[in-house]
């Protein structure tokens, strides 16, 4: 895969004035591209030089100089010269067997001209032939990204102009977008079932997106093939990757500079779906907000219809609040809000993909630092409802968290409610659910409103220092008790809950002589001044001790 737009060696050797030239050394650089000629005929000619460059000489500077030859080939080797072509006879009868051993393992070609040929002769063949294949090259390329560009506005997409570019390279074309989707594939004289074994290999193994142009080889079981791939980038955005497979030949410069503009012309038209994504999404966002404050009418119904949604359906509310503990009382500022929004993005984009994917009717949006989902819910029965809701979530979990490397994403489920319009009710469960889960430590993980219990009563409690004075009357004694005597009085108390006041099974858990846990007990109801057997004050600890919990998480 040479991109050079220019002659090889092996082509320049083709040219009639090179009819009576033969390679007599260096055999394996031959496809190497000669970009310029130049001439040798001063001893001082490396200062001269440049990369690509064929040189010419009559060894006219060498001739008495056994140093000089044996230090010349190397010389133009690492300079990136492409090759020597020496006319014998004049000033040497041959040339020098240092010279051409030397050439062999540098693989650098030595070419013996003929002695009648003249110089000008061999750079104007050289200069025209290679202005001709730039002529043919630069045609041919504005003619594909013509090709191309017709091919999008004459309705095409992806599908269309990577078939047409199958068919001009004779070989496969994959296309991929940013997150490593194959958007198509197409290929030319090939058994299709090798070709979608190609494609599950490619799909696997090459996740991470380039930035510039890279080959590498793929092996199937009975083939090895060359891969290219290129990025599919306007600015500093890449979308996606062209993944061309030599099925069929190897890829010429021209073959190139055409894929080149395949992924120019692909990477426009990606941004213009996502451009038009985003309008979507905004009226979308616009839409969902109505849905969730407004009343439901027919005017709702009629506009909900258009982007497919059936409102007299059951919806449930669920939220993905993205959080990153560096962030932890900082100030938001635009930088972090950028972070935030991308990664928003990304969850909006997996999430709503997912669903599209499982052919699940939902509703997604953004709101504040938000995504939003209303997912309909098929299941009529309310125990079925649930558990499908647990099983969307989980689903959508697996989705959602490898998009981050660092922080981590809370998602808050609403409750289902089986009339219309229920989906508005479940989403302020959600935003409580995300609220709550924060507050008492479960953030990172799935917070379904419906599993909150008694946390829902104290979300509805706006000043904390209520809260603080329900602890402080209650069971604040026992834990100054328990921090100056190293004292478990409160674990005891916990455990004696959770066991329905079986003193000896708190015992066999703690690992604590029954009398013990009796003396415990004992100096909690003296410290608290309650009465374990009373209903009133047991209610009042374990109310107690949930505040606990909940003031020293939040």
């Amino acid at each position: 895969m040479n991109k050079d737009i220019g002659l090889s060696l092996k082509e320049v050797l083709e040219l009639l004035p090179f009819a009576q030239s033969k390679p007599v050394a260096g055999h394996g650089g031959l496809d190497k591209v000669v970009r310029s000629v130049n001439i040798m005929e001063v001893p001082d000619i490396l200062a001269w030089t440049k990369p690509g460059e064929l040189l010419l000489t009559t060894a006219y500077s060498i001739r008495d100089n056994l140093p000089a030859q044996q230090n010349l080939v190397p010389e133009l080797a690492s300079k990136g010269l492409v090759g020597l072509a020496i006319k014998p006879g004049r000033y040497i009868e041959r040339i020098p067997i240092v010279m051409m051993d030397q050439a062999d393992q540098l693989q650098f070609p030595l070419i013996e001209l003929s002695a009648e040929v003249a110089f000008p002769d061999l750079i104007n063949a050289v200069l025209t032939a290679t202005l001709d294949k730039q002529n043919d090259y630069l045609s041919r390329s504005l003619n594909s990204h013509r090709l191309f560009m017709d091919i999008v506005s004459f309705g095409g997409d992806l599908a269309d102009m990577a078939r047409s570019l199958a068919q001009i390279i004779e070989n496969t074309v994959l296309i991929y977008d940013a997150k490593h989707q194959r958007l198509v594939g197409e290929t030319v004289n090939w058994p299709i079932e090798d070709i979608q074994l190609l494609w599950r290999c490619e799909d696997k193994d090459r996740v991470e997106l380039p930035v510039q142009s890279r080959t590498y080889l793929t092996e199937l079981p009975d083939f090895t093939f060359r891969i290219m791939e290129l990025p599919v980038a306007s600015g500093h955005e890449v979308y996606g990757k062209v993944v061309v497979a030599e099925t069929n030949r190897p890829l010429t410069g021209q073959d190139i500079l055409i894929i080149e503009r395949l992924a120019t012309v692909a990477a426009l038209e990606i941004a213009n779906r996502h451009a038009i994504m985003q309008i979507e999404r905004r009226y979308a966002n616009e839409f969902l907000d109505q849905l969730l404050f407004s009343s439901l009418d027919d005017d709702l119904r009629n506009r909900a219809r258009f982007f497919g949604w059936d409102l007299c359906k059951p919806y449930v509310a669920i939220l993905f609040q993205y959080e990153n503990a560096v962030w932890q009382g900082m100030e938001i500022d635009n930088e972090i809000e950028k972070k935030r929004n991308e990664i928003n993005n990304r969850i909006y984009l997996e999430v709503a993909q997912r669903c599209r994917g499982h052919n699940c009717t939902a509703i997604p949006g953004t709101k504040s630092n938000v995504v939003v989902l209303l997912l309909e819910v098929v299941s009529k029965e309310s125990k079925q409802a649930y558990r499908e809701i647990r099983k969307a979530v989980e689903s959508l979990r697996q989705v959602v968290t490898p998009l981050v490397k660092e922080g981590w994403i809370t998602i808050g489920t609403g409750r289902y409610y089986p009339e219309p319009g229920g989906y508005q009710k479940s989403y302020q469960e959600a935003v409580k659910a995300l609220k709550i889960g924060k507050e008492t430590g479960c953030s990172g993980q799935n917070v379904y409103f419906q599993d909150l219990g008694i946390y829902r009563l104290f979300a509805l409690i706006e000043k904390k220092n209520e809260l603080e004075e329900f602890l402080e009357e209650n069971i604040l004694p026992l834990m100054r008790y328990d921090a100056e005597k190293n004292s478990d009085l409160l674990l005891t108390l916990e455990m004696f809950f959770h066991y329905h006041g079986n003193a000896k099974k708190v015992s066999e858990k703690l690992f604590t002589h029954y009398n013990t846990i009796l003396y415990r007990l004992d100096r909690i109801q003296e410290i608290t001044g309650m009465n374990l057997d009373d209903p009133e004050d047991r209610l009042n600890l374990q109310v107690a001790l949930r505040i606990r919990k909940l003031i020293q998480r939040g």
